[in-house]
């Protein structure tokens, strides 16, 4: 029987964690990884530092921690192949905005949960 936190994890997501910078000051992403997830869609505005409005859409519970800045789609490697290049009906690459993780009061368990926004740039190349 899986851990208590990750039971609920019934949905499957694609990671991308930042790579670096190549020598022209390119983004560069890693390899995608699939983790397990619970998907919740939620819209929402927030104001960010500089005074933009942002609507974050997406609520996932995680089994890893991910840092700010990652990148995230729904689906599997196998989908994600098939949907190259992404049409209007393929789910959007969304962006890591925050992350929070909860420990349960005996402290056996972690919660974990990250904020997504849309992003509206593709991946870097090469990824």
């Amino acid at each position: 029987m899986p851990a208590l936190e990750v039971m609920d994890l019934v949905h499957r997501a694609l990671l991308w964690t930042a790579g670096g910078f190549d020598s022209h000051g390119a983004e560069l992403r890693n390899d995608p990884i699939e983790v397990r997830v619970r998907w919740e869609y939620s819209s929402r505005e927030t104001q960010a530092a500089d005074n933009s409005n942002k609507a974050l859409t997406s609520q996932v519970k995680v089994d890893r921690a991910i840092p700010e800045g990652a990148t995230m789609w729904r689906g599997t490697l196998d989908q994600w192949n098939v949907a190259q290049p992404l049409g209007a009906d393929d789910p959007p690459l969304m962006a890591v905005v925050a992350y929070d993780e909860v420990a349960s009061l005996c402290g056996r368990f972690t919660e974990r949960w990250v904020t997504l926004a849309k992003r509206h740039d593709a991946l870097p190349a090469g990824n």
